[in-house]
């Protein structure tokens, strides 16, 4: 029987959320699996995004994501399905904060503070700890996969039941590449329209008016994002997706977006009845950017001269650097390639059209300062982030 687990003060075991957990643990185990051994570094082993399952029924699923950041930012999401609404999908985001004590998390949903156990463990296992009418209970905490999102997990859970395949009503990408080929220069972003279906956190946004965490694409052409509803169309232009989108208030946006990080990811800028384009970074909950080695989000910092110049790279643009050669600089509508081979540093931009070569110190991970050499006239300095 499913139970409703109110979050309580810092002395209640509970972990994750207002989550509605099953009741599924060992009533007299008040620790950890005695079998198993934690990780020696929990701060940084639960960096990533998490989901929990907390109802799989034959009339209801329910998934709740957790991503943690390392700055002690993260995104809480949650997905439901009912069948007796022929298992359409709702889901939503938000922002949050959280810090860890030893197994003790504290997080903080949008004003909204919840606290509780975690334990991660060396075989990649994790589990949540909380206490239900004075018996402690235990859910298992699964870390998501880099193919997977909140709206995979639970089409996944849903495909299972109706015994179909759960990729039937997901729109392809026509320039996905599988080779992995590092040295490979790709054009990315070239997707279908429709891709824009589903539920986005918005991780990044420049409109300081905005006060919603997520937004929601239906495939009817409407939507919601916080307590506004909208209708939109689009259409494929100049290899971008443009989104006309009408808000119940009387606002009108125009969204110009790119599809990156295989789907996951919306990335460009919008203006609101023809003002200033504001950037604009919207993410399938759960998703993370990958970020080994090249990979990942990389600060320009400087020198302050490159402002100066009516084209290239400028300070405070972040480029990102995906699989398979994609290139996008976060807010900006096009798509650009890259090469980069790992063995002889050496870096090619299509984007800003330079070659250089990239210097760097250690492992290319978080934090690192690295230069890149654009001939004998400039040299870039980045931060990875």
């Amino acid at each position: 029987m499913k139970k409703s687990i109110k979050w309580l003060s810092a002395i209640a075991l509970l972990i994750m959320g207002a989550f509605m957990f099953v009741s599924c643990g060992d009533d007299e185990d008040d620790g950890p699996s005695s079998k198993k051994t934690q990780v020696s570094d929990l701060a940084s082993a639960i960096i990533g995004s998490w989901y929990v399952i907390p109802e799989n029924t034959d009339e209801r699923i329910e998934i709740d994501v957790i991503s943690f950041y390392e700055n002690g930012n993260g995104a809480f999401a949650e997905s439901k399905a009912k069948a007796n609404n022929n298992w359409q999908i709702q889901s939503f985001a938000s922002h949050m904060t959280y810090t860890l004590n030893g197994n003790h998390l504290k997080m903080d949903i949008q004003g909204e503070i919840r606290e509780g156990d975690v334990y991660l463990y060396t075989d990649g296992t994790g589990e949540v700890r909380y206490v239900d009418d004075g018996k402690t209970e235990t859910m298992p905490l699964y870390r998501m996969a880099q193919s997977q999102n909140i709206q995979t997990v639970i089409e996944d859970l849903i495909a299972k039941k109706n015994n179909s395949n759960p990729n039937d009503s997901i729109p392809s990408n026509p320039n996905d590449s599988t080779s992995g080929n590092e040295g490979g220069l790709i054009q990315g972003g070239d997707v279908k329209a429709t891709e824009v279906v589903g539920t986005w956190f918005i991780a990044q946004c420049s409109d300081q008016n905005l006060d919603a965490d997520s937004i929601t694409f239906t495939k009817e052409g409407t939507g919601r994002m916080g307590n506004l509803t909208f209708t939109y169309s689009n259409e494929w232009q100049d290899n971008r997706i443009r989104c006309y989108i009408r808000f119940s208030n009387g606002v009108y946006t125009e969204c110009k977006l790119i599809v990156v990080q295989n789907g996951n990811v919306l990335n460009g800028e919008c203006q609101d009845n023809g003002g200033d384009w504001e950037m604009l970074v919207l993410q399938k909950p759960g998703y993370s950017i990958p970020s080994d080695g090249i990979l990942g989000r990389w600060e320009i910092t400087g020198p302050r001269e490159l402002n100066n110049m009516d084209e290239g790279p400028k300070v405070g643009m972040v480029l990102v650097f995906g699989q398979n050669g994609e290139l996008y600089v976060e807010g900006d509508s096009h798509v650009g390639s890259y090469r980069w081979t790992s063995s002889s540093k050496q870096l090619y931009i299509s984007m800003i059209d330079e070659t250089g070569t990239l210097q760097y110190d250690g492992n290319l991970a978080s934090g690192t300062q690295a230069v890149w050499s654009l001939g004998q006239e400039m040299s870039v300095n980045l931060r990875k982030l």
